[in-house]
């Protein structure tokens, strides 16, 4: 890209015109740290003060001056080292049992990073310290604090009473030690007396005692139960077996045999009274009806019976039944009465190595107990107190949500700025008016205006379909300047650079623009490679200039198509044929040209582009001058020096230039695709 001197509004108009890129990355950046602020975890901190006056210093006699701390510095250093001393920190990580957290998990050196989340500082000119500590649970720093604090004092009173020697040190980790056995003794004891439901131990004692009686009691009675069901049964068996004689009290209660019995009675006195009362013989239809009557009382009479003896046999069975159970369960009893008796006495054991292990813990508290009283009648006045606890923190120090959002929103906008003026940088499209005539060393005569889109035809509107359009203008304008330096009856060339440069388009509305001057005017489409002209008019494309070059049998006039506009001739580029150059460098070319230049007033020619193929500048040399189009923004300032010196080298009359497209577009810097251009790819420009 050409050094240019850039103004003001030169950077405003790079702002503006790649303001996208800066609300992407806004959006990106912003959007990134939102949601960085709303995900990441939440880091909370707690602050407790320390003050560490000098000895001796009584604050209501004495004065304090500058050169108490000047003196002290070294001392209140050496307080501020101590505070988070290796020791203090390594008392403090175990206290907490800071390494089973994640963050100190496979962790060569724990401590050190422990010691990263503790602040120590000293307030100006004043004898505090601030004793700060960083966690992402609020309820812990605190209680982090408060231990560091309480460890620093406590551990500066010993040093100053002479008692932080090996005594007091084995006293303490005895102390400590016999603290953590107690809690474990009462925990498997707890542990002992939830897994054997001891928690009432008379209470359950008595209860399984009173199941246990309970059970004999039914043991008995069923027993008894038993022996006077198998009693009843034997001899109610024995009698029958005997004698017939049923006189068990089992039979003697049962009702219907009663009545049974009674009913064979009556029965025998009536065959008596027949029998002896009126002489009736034993054969007698009377008597024989009577004695199948008692027949049939007797048979109810021994099946009653039966079924008494068979209930009786059945509730014996059922009582020893019952009895087998209640037996069972006597010995399931028993033995849970044993076993609870064991743990109630492996418990009674427990409990007691507990209260030994108790006393003896008590006693050594007593001792430090003492040790303490001993050091504060021996010490001096306390020189350091906390000052201030810490307290819980109610909101984060980290993430701050709206620093967070500003930082990214100034970034994003510094990166946006730095990358508009990179990408201005990086590009290389010609950019303006003056640019391109000291690029060119000639004179733009055309500034077209961006045209718009024909629905139909997907091409840029053609000046005959809008009068008043920026377009048209832009054309009409362009066509009085070349009035004055192209004459009639004369030939010139409409080429660019590159593809996509809109000479295609540029050619066309010239056209149109000299038929509205009257003119009768013929426009070729010599870009065999790739033809556009006929999908601007919407006309075949062949046959057209190929195939009049190709056969000197076809005449001009076949291959010439009217289109909608008065004054204007059309022909199109015809077939594709393999090599177009060969077409147009035959003398067939020229003799078309002179014929055409004889029957219409101007012939305008849209030439293949100059810089990438080399059929354009065949076209060209047949040509009185020809016009260059250079498309705003879009066209590389390399492919303009190569077409620039294709023209000079081959000794191309060029008029002027046409500036193409002249509205900056929105986002100007995007991929063209300048060297993909379709049937162009093997001569096309090289980077």
């Amino acid at each position: 890209m050409d050094k240019q001197e850039f103004n003001i509004h030169q950077y405003i108009e790079i702002i503006t015109s790649r303001w996208y890129i800066i609300f992407l990355s806004i959006t990106l950046f912003v959007g990134m740290a939102f949601y960085y602020a709303k995900t990441t975890k939440r880091i909370y901190q707690s602050t407790g003060t320390i003050a560490i006056l000098p000895k001796n210093l009584n604050l209501a006699r004495d004065r304090i001056d500058l050169s108490m701390f000047r003196n002290m510095q070294n001392y209140l250093q050496t307080q501020y080292d101590l505070i988070v001393s290796t020791p203090l920190l390594q008392k403090t990580f175990d206290h907490f049992n800071f390494a089973e957290k994640e963050k100190f998990r496979n962790v060569p050196d724990p401590l050190k990073v422990f010691r990263g989340l503790f602040t120590v500082t000293p307030l100006r000119k004043s004898f505090i310290v601030r004793v700060s500590f960083k966690w992402t649970d609020p309820r812990l720093p605190p209680r982090v604090v408060d231990f560091l604090q309480k460890a620093y004092i406590q551990q500066d009173r010993e040093r100053r009473v002479g008692l932080s020697g090996t005594g007091i040190d084995i006293l303490y980790r005895k102390e400590g030690e016999l603290r953590a056995e107690l809690e474990t003794f009462a925990n498997q004891i707890q542990d002992y007396v939830l897994k054997n439901k001891l928690i009432n131990v008379e209470s359950r004692q008595n209860i399984i005692f009173q199941r246990l009686n309970d059970i004999n009691e039914k043991l008995t009675e069923i027993e008894l139960k038993r022996i006077s069901a198998y009693t009843s049964y034997r001899e109610t068996i024995d009698n029958y077996n005997k004698a017939k004689i049923i006189s068990t009290p089992e039979i003697l209660k049962s009702r219907t045999i009663q009545e049974l019995k009674v009913q064979s009675l009556v029965v025998d006195q009536e065959i008596q009274s027949l029998v002896t009362g009126r002489n009736l013989g034993i054969n007698h239809p009377q008597v024989v009806a009577l004695k199948s009557k008692k027949k049939v009382i007797e048979e109810r009479l021994t099946a009653e019976v039966l079924g008494i003896m068979q209930s009786l046999k059945d509730q014996y069975y059922r009582y020893k039944k019952e009895e087998d159970r209640l037996k069972k369960l006597v010995v399931a009893q028993q033995r849970e009465a044993l076993i609870f008796s064991q743990k109630v006495t492996q418990y009674q054991l427990l409990k007691k190595k507990y209260n030994a292990l108790e006393e003896t813990y008590l006693s050594v508290k007593q001792r430090l107990g003492q040790l303490e009283l001993d050091k504060d009648s021996q010490g001096e006045e306390e020189n350091i107190y906390i000052a201030s606890p810490p307290r819980i923190p109610k909101t984060p120090i980290w993430p701050k949500t709206l620093y967070i959002l500003v930082g990214a929103f100034l970034f994003s906008c510094f990166s946006g700025l730095g990358l508009c003026f990179a990408l201005e940088f990086l590009d290389n499209s010609v950019k303006g008016k003056d640019q391109l005539e000291k690029m060119m060393q000639r004179p733009v005569l055309g500034l077209i205006a961006e045209g718009k889109k024909n629905k139909k035809s997907q091409y840029p509107e053609v000046l005959a379909l809008s009068t008043r359009s920026p377009v048209a203008e832009s054309f009409r304008s362009l066509r009085t300047t070349l009035s004055f330096s192209i004459e009639k009856n004369s030939t010139f060339f409409v080429t660019s650079p590159v593809p996509g440069d809109g000479k295609s388009f540029c050619a066309a509305n010239l056209s149109v623009a000299f038929t509205q001057n009257d003119a009768k005017v013929l426009l070729i489409d010599a870009d065999m490679r790739k033809s556009r002209q006929h999908q601007i008019w919407n006309t075949p494309r062949y046959p057209g200039l190929s195939n009049l070059i190709a056969d000197s049998e076809v005449n001009l006039d076949d291959v010439v198509q009217n289109v909608d506009v008065e004054n204007l001739s059309f022909l199109p580029a015809g077939v594709s044929p393999p090599n177009p150059i060969e077409l147009v460098e035959k003398e067939r070319f020229k003799e078309i040209i002179a014929e055409c230049e004889q029957k219409y007033d101007y012939v305008i020619i849209d030439c293949p582009p100059i810089a990438i193929v080399a059929d354009g500048v065949s076209v060209s040399k047949v040509c009185q001058t020809g016009l260059l189009v250079v498309k705003n923004f879009k066209t590389p300032a390399k492919a303009v020096h190569i077409a620039k010196d294709v023209l000079s080298s081959n000794q191309v009359k060029l008029s002027g230039i046409i500036l193409n497209n002249m509205e900056v577009p929105k986002g100007r810097y995007y991929n063209s695709g300048y060297y993909n251009y379709g049937y162009y790819g093997n001569d096309g420009l090289t980077t």
